[in-house]
C-alpha cells in the first residue's frame, strides 16, 4: 500500500511539472532582418525575393534531362552496352518525354527500350545544371566524344 501511494505522488508530481512547463512555455519570437530596426520584424513578413537566375524552370518547360550513370545498367537482368564500343558502365542518362537512352563517353547513342520516363524520376538525383541545348549539356558533362574511349 505504501508503495502504490508513492507511484501516485510521483504521478501528481510528475503532472504538475507537466503542466507548469506547458503553461510557461512561450511562442518562440521570430529574429528580425540583418539590419532592421528594432521591432521592425514585429508588424509584417519579410519579403524574401529569389534572383531570377537561381529560378529553375519547370518540368513541362524543359525540352528533357539527363544526369551520370556510372556503374553498369541492367534492365531484365541484361546489361546494357553500347552497341557500336561496346562500353558497360558510365553513361549519360538521357531522358524526354516516355523516352529514355544512354549515350556513352565516345558520344554514342544507345536507346533502352526497358527503361521509361518513371523509372528516370525515381532514379534522378538533383539537378547538377541547366543547359540551353542537349549538345552543351553533353558537353559539360563530358560526353560529347571529347573522352571517347575513357572510362572514368
Amino acid at each position: 500500500m505504501f508503495r502504490r501511494n508513492n507511484h501516485h505522488d510521483q504521478a501528481a508530481e510528475f503532472r504538475a511539472a507537466a503542466a507548469q512547463l506547458i503553461a510557461s512555455a512561450a511562442e518562440p519570437a521570430s529574429p528580425a532582418p540583418v539590419g532592421a530596426a528594432p521591432g521592425a520584424g514585429e508588424t509584417g513578413g519579410v519579403d524574401l525575393e529569389i534572383p531570377a537566375e537561381l529560378h529553375v524552370p519547370p518540368a513541362g518547360d524543359l525540352a528533357g534531362s539527363m544526369m551520370r550513370y556510372w556503374a553498369p545498367l541492367t534492365v531484365d537482368g541484361v546489361v546494357v552496352s553500347c552497341s557500336e564500343c561496346g562500353v558497360y558502365r558510365d553513361w549519360l542518362v538521357l531522358s524526354s518525354g516516355d523516352k529514355v537512352w544512354v549515350r556513352c563517353r565516345s558520344g554514342h547513342d544507345t536507346p533502352v527500350p526497358g527503361l521509361d520516363a518513371a523509372w528516370y524520376e525515381r532514379t534522378a538525383g538533383p539537378v547538377e545544371g541547366l543547359y540551353t541545348s542537349r549538345e552543351s549539356g553533353e558537353t559539360a558533362f563530358g560526353y560529347d566524344g571529347t573522352f571517347a574511349g575513357v572510362i572514368l
